[in-house]
């Protein structure tokens, strides 16, 4: 098919040109989406009562947004399909969502490019990428999902020779907190490229991304039971049988769902516990096709989610049921033989629906996969109750990559996931396996996964992601007055126990009446306070190039440019009361570095 909308030929990496920097945008602020008073994620765990919603249609609206947020010091977080298990997305202030903002601006099908918004739903741009014979290598089994969020705390599939999403990305176009437009890729501003795809939300707002696409593919997904000790024994072998492969287990029963994607050239169909589409035509394959869907049904959700959630309910009252519970999800999940071929977005996708839950999820070193799931098997041994709750537990692989928060940065990757099901909104007693697990993983150095549950301090992070220290630069560098710091993102950044939330409303308290100001407590680590000590003065520390873009990023030769050339050499303009030059930043030339002071109370 024709090049899609602007027909323009994309060369040379420079994908990103008919995304102009533009200055701030000057304009009326967008008007507040009705109905949005309260807002919650999907497993019902944290919720939010922020003064607005906005939902832009256009980049200068989203750039009058960061603009006000700016003049009236409130925080600004991008709210997509809420599907994190934490409230990263949360804010007391100004919440945009950018469900209005998800146009495809062009593919290319000669060099398999797309560019879209950032607010775009996976499972559109699947359908969008169909139309033109392409598809995504790097599908992940969620397809509800923006493609912002996706990218900003690592959408992934299960892989052991494919990273994660953000893998496909060429180029991203962001919105500064000084409002102002960036473009990064491998050429253009390669650090804040690295620091930007799993940036957490924290150094801007992505809203352009360019990606790399790929011949559209059909997968035959098969599933497999077999005990947890043979699993053990052959997992090199059965990790590399097939392009995805993925593990669940079931504890208390010791068994393991072996799932795996392989490319076939064949058409779509579906079996289920030996009945098949496959090779059925006309009439009898539209009836065997409505035979299996009931099967599938009850299956997937009449005993995988409601069966089980009723019984984890009442498990809550009578523990006794919590093993029966394990062993009917055991038999619906890893007893019965599946199989279907479909698009390779449809097939990655996850099977059956399930009870609500939270989930914390763990990156480990590949070579410790056997210590870490030896040493769960002790721990659900010890406490089956609890255990019962937490099951089954997905095993997933990545490929290493050079993202700087990414999990699977400069290591081959083991994905553990632990659901904390909640049935019918209600929360069992497990405080001793959440805590448990945590420190063993901790010690086998796993790192969070960002989607998840995340209770580990900022200083055990720091030791656990090489590049924390230059994210933090380069997040000190890019938002200075900390417009998109929530208070999910001063728990994890902040590195003592100073200073608490930022948001409007919110006074930060230290340990102690008599301790550091939380301003103090902010500037040592990194993370500056949302307000000034001076009521209304603003930081003279926006860090602006010509071509009205941007800001700088750690290292002497890594500095943001409008036009992807260094600039020249720059120095420090010298200032009083300033934050210390650290050794490996140069601001540019004529602009003062970061200030920051003691929070006020509004």
């Amino acid at each position: 098919p024709a090049p899609f909308a602007w027909g323009a030929a994309v060369a040379g990496g420079a994908a990103m040109e008919a995304f102009d920097p533009k200055a701030p945008g000057k304009g009326p602020t967008p008007t507040p989406v009705a109905g949005r008073d309260r807002l919650v994620n999907r497993s019902g765990t944290h919720s939010c009562a922020p003064c607005a919603v906005y939902a832009p249609t256009s980049l200068e609206e989203i750039q009058v947004l960061v603009r006000t947020a700016g003049e009236t010091r409130q925080c600004i977080r991008v709210a997509g399909s809420l599907s994190a298990h934490n409230d990263s997305a949360m804010s007391k202030d100004i919440v945009i969502s950018l469900e209005r903002y998800d146009a495809v601006h062009m593919i290319d099908c000669d060099k398999a490019i797309i560019m879209v918004q950032a607010g775009i739903v996976l499972r559109k741009l699947y359908e969008k990428l169909a139309s033109f014979d392409l598809g995504l290598k790097h599908c992940g089994p969620d397809a509800d999902v923006t493609l912002a969020g996706a990218l900003s705390v690592g959408h992934h599939a299960s892989s052991t020779s494919l990273g994660m999403l953000s893998d496909s990305v060429r180029e991203l176009q962001m919105v500064l907190a000084s409002g102002q437009v960036v473009i990064a890729s491998k050429r253009r501003n390669p650090e804040l490229f690295k620091a930007a795809l799993c940036g957490l939300g924290a150094l801007g707002i992505i809203t352009g991304v360019v990606l790399q696409c790929a011949p559209l593919r059909s997968l035959r997904r098969t599933s497999e039971s077999q005990s947890l000790d043979v699993v053990l024994e052959q997992l090199p072998e059965i990790g590399s049988a097939a392009e995805y492969v993925a593990f669940d287990w079931v504890p208390l029963a010791d068994r393991v769902k072996i799932t795996q994607w392989s490319v076939t050239s064949s058409q779509a169909s579906r079996s289920i516990g030996g009945f098949s589409t496959e090779g059925r035509t006309g009439a009898a394959a539209s009836i065997w096709s409505a035979a299996l869907a009931w099967l599938s049904f009850l299956a997937d959700v009449v005993f995988d989610q409601w069966g089980k959630e009723a019984l984890l309910f009442f498990g809550i009252f009578v523990p006794a049921l919590l093993p029966l519970a394990a062993r009917v999800f055991a038999w619906t999940t890893t007893v019965i033989p599946r199989a279907m071929t479909d698009r390779a977005d449809t097939a990655l996708e996850s099977l059956g629906g399930r009870p609500k839950c939270t989930e914390t999820s763990w990156a480990i070193p590949m070579e410790k996969l056997r210590d870490a799931i030896s040493m769960l098997r002790e721990m659900f041994a010890s406490h089956p109750t609890e255990a019962a709750s937490m099951l089954p537990v997905g095993i997933r692989f990545v490929r290493h990559d050079d993202v700087w928060l990414s999990p699977a940065y400069g290591r081959d990757t083991a994905i553990i996931t632990l659901p904390m099901f909640r049935p019918l909104g209600a929360s069992p007693n497990r405080p001793i396996l959440k805590s448990s697990t945590a420190d063993a993983m901790i010690l086998l150095g796993a790192r969070p996964m960002w989607g998840g549950e995340v209770h580990i301090p900022a200083t055990r992070l720091r030791m656990l992601f090489p590049k924390w220290d230059h994210f933090a630069e380069m997040r000190a560098m890019l938002d200075p007055e900390s417009m998109f710091v929530n208070r999910w993102l001063r728990r994890v950044l902040v590195e003592d126990g100073a200073l608490v939330a930022c948001e409007s409303g919110e006074l930060a308290s230290g340990p102690s009446k008599t301790g550091p100001q939380p301003g103090v407590a902010a500037a040592a680590s990194g993370v500056p306070s949302r307000r000034d000590s001076s009521p209304g003065a603003r930081s003279p520390s926006r860090v602006t190039l010509p071509g009205s873009v941007s800001s700088v990023s750690p290292g002497p030769s890594s500095r943001l440019t409008a036009d992807g050339e260094d600039p020249a050499e720059s120095a420090q303009t010298p200032g009083q009361g300033h934050r210390p030059e650290p050794a490996n930043v140069t601001w540019q030339e004529g602009t003062a570095p970061p200030r920051e002071g003691p929070v006020r109370r509004r």
